[in-house]
């Protein structure tokens, strides 16, 4: 790690710990609103910093760190030998001696990163479960964007006017009802199944709306968030395979879903898919 990584590393602690003036605080903030990789290793370390907090991982560090030093004190030789008998000079023996313990120290501390590399891991798979992954990124997404735009039929506002009261129950009984629903009655259908913790019918819709051809350009968007509720879906129901190749399009052709699809967000359902094939 260079020098101006270290520098930012410490920048990005100082900040989550709160420890920046005002000013500081405001320039980085600045920052963070303009640079998405600054954002993403904010994110990245508040992560890690909550998973050292909440699991003790600090401890293990210490201990890890005083496991090195103890080893690397019973191994050293007894100062008279230090120097072996050569007819090279003084100086540069000490030099060479020096390197192999300075060679030595780097190994274990790598093995020790390594070691917290792992815990770090297996933290986090303890802590990622498919209900929280989907409730917290749910959340994120609303259906603010998906306007209703006036000129609806009778059936679109009876239904959509019962699910903005929250009536989840009612608005999925006059969907069931319709003989042709459109994508936009399909839509705010699957959204009312969800409501309901119906996760199959869920699928079921959001899959419709995708297969429908017959999207006006108004409701494209309608049918990138049907992809990004579907997604969610299968991660709810631990259809974790499904889940996947619809968010990496997303993420890959869609600027929108830049931040709702960070890379925490598919590290955690990576680990879920991981934590899933130990099991099956």
């Amino acid at each position: 790690m260079d020098d101006q990584a270290i520098q930012l590393a410490e920048k990005i602690d100082r900040y989550l710990q709160g420890k920046m003036t005002e000013d500081e605080q405001k320039s980085f903030e600045y920052q963070l609103a303009q640079d998405a990789n600054l954002r993403e290793n904010v994110e990245n370390t508040d992560i890690a910093r909550e998973a050292v907090l909440q699991r003790g991982l600090r401890m293990e560090i210490k201990q890890i760190r005083e496991r090195i030093l103890q080893e690397d004190d019973e191994e050293r030789p007894p100062s008279e030998s230090i120097i072996p008998e050569s007819d090279e000079p003084k100086g540069r023996a000490e030099t060479k001696i020096r390197k192999l313990s300075f060679l030595q120290y780097s190994y274990r501390v790598a093995a020790g990163f390594s070691l917290l590399l792992v815990a770090f891991v297996a933290v986090q798979m303890v802590m990622v479960s498919s209900e929280d992954l989907y409730a917290d990124n749910i959340a994120l997404s609303d259906l603010s964007e998906v306007t209703r735009g006036g000129g609806e039929t009778a059936s679109q506002t009876a239904l959509l006017d019962a699910y903005q009261q929250n009536n989840f129950s009612q608005a999925t009984e006059i969907f069931r009802n319709l003989e042709t629903p459109t994508s936009l009655e399909l839509y705010f259908a699957a959204a009312s199944y969800l409501q309901l913790n119906q996760y199959d019918e869920a699928i079921n819709i959001y899959q419709k709306v995708l297969a429908n051809n017959q999207l006006d350009n108004d409701n494209d968007f309608l049918k990138q968030e049907s992809s990004y509720k579907l997604a969610l879906t299968y991660i709810r129901t631990g259809e974790y395979n499904q889940a996947l190749p619809i968010l990496k399009d997303l993420d890959e052709n869609y600027p929108y879903y830049d931040n709702l699809i960070s890379s925490s967000f598919m590290l955690k359902l990576k680990l879920l898919q991981f934590k899933e094939s130990l099991f099956n």
